[in-house]
């Protein structure tokens, strides 16, 4: 039996875009489902090198769907992250979220963070996701997964 009798076929390129329609359309009933995207230069991007976080991107955003994209450059094999991002309720700062964590008091949320997303980032992954926030100060926390390390990176304003 050959190969292509099998059903098997060789891959010459693939196309991310074209990955991501087919799959959601699998998992509509083979019915396609769109895709909205975020627009040019509405992302955020955070990378982590095994010692250090780095936040690239504005300071302010409008409100609506944005990209988060992660970079995991740690060399540390099982070393990977979540990215937190929680609203600040009114009043609240970087410096709040800081404390509670120097504090060693971060075992629950705060009242006044309310998440608004948590995402992953594996080993020598660079994952990309998408959230959509409404108006308000949002902090960037990451966090270590092997010993739940936290990070208070940033704050965000989304208008």
């Amino acid at each position: 039996m050959s190969r292509r009798a099998a059903g098997l076929r060789r891959l010459r390129a693939a196309s991310a875009a074209a990955f991501q329609r087919q799959f959601l359309a699998v998992l509509n009933g083979g019915r396609p489902l769109p895709v909205s995207a975020a627009a040019a230069g509405r992302h955020l991007a955070v990378s982590f090198d095994g010692r250090a976080y780095r936040y690239s991107g504005p300071g302010t955003l409008s409100a609506g769907p944005l990209e988060v994209r992660l970079a995991n450059q740690s060399p540390v094999a099982l070393d990977s992250f979540w990215l937190v991002i929680g609203k600040l309720l009114h009043g609240r700062t970087l410096a709040d979220v800081q404390a509670v964590i120097r504090n060693g008091t971060a075992t629950r949320v705060p009242a006044w963070f309310k998440v608004a997303g948590i995402f992953p980032a594996a080993p020598y992954a660079q994952p990309a996701w998408g959230v959509s926030l409404a108006p308000g100060r949002y902090a960037l926390v990451c966090q270590r997964v092997r010993d739940g390390a936290l990070y208070a990176l940033t704050t965000v304003t989304i208008r």
